[in-house]
């Protein structure tokens, strides 16, 4: 994909850095908060709650991302490396101190203030002059809703949030 967004806006919400927050529809069915860690697609995306599970919870087959370290062996578990942010595919469950994020590949769907209702589904919201916009794309410039209306946007953080700022092109 050649508009993929850059990879500095995708990470744990909370940080210096401002990052594009997500509301995931998860494996234990339920609506969470949550952040992208990587893009599959214009629609779809790798994201996570903020919820972590212990290294001894993993789900062989299921993909995580490496939240703390701790004296686990990442490696055993399937990793490729022991950084924290690396998302893998577990291929055993682990036996130490370390934590990881439930990775959920989820397609982008309407959803404006609702909840999204469906497995492998998440909203993206960006807010267009104080209104609310469900997104439908997002690329390294722009933005679509599902109206099919074209924004440019920015990321503002004023420490409590971080809010997609929509500019109709």
């Amino acid at each position: 994909m050649a508009n993929k967004v850059n990879n500095r806006y995708f990470g744990q919400t909370g940080t210096t850095t401002p990052t594009i927050p997500v509301r995931v529809y998860t494996a234990a069915a339920a609506v969470v908060e949550g952040y992208i860690v990587n893009q599959v697609g214009a629609r779809r995306f790798k994201c996570v709650d903020d919820t972590t599970v212990n290294d001894e919870s993993l789900v062989v087959g299921a993909q995580y991302v490496i939240a703390t370290v701790g004296d686990t062996d990442w490696a055993a578990c399937g990793a490729s490396s022991t950084a924290t942010n690396r998302v893998f595919t577990a291929t055993a469950a682990g036996a130490g101190t370390g934590t990881a994020y439930r990775v959920y590949t989820a397609q982008l769907v309407a959803g404006t203030n609702q909840d999204p209702t469906a497995a492998n589904t998440a909203t993206l919201v960006g807010i267009l002059n104080g209104t609310p916009v469900t997104l439908k794309k997002l690329n390294f410039r722009t933005a679509v809703d599902f109206n099919n209306n074209r924004y440019k946007w920015t990321l503002s953080d004023d420490s409590t949030q971080t809010l997609l700022v929509l500019t109709a092109i």
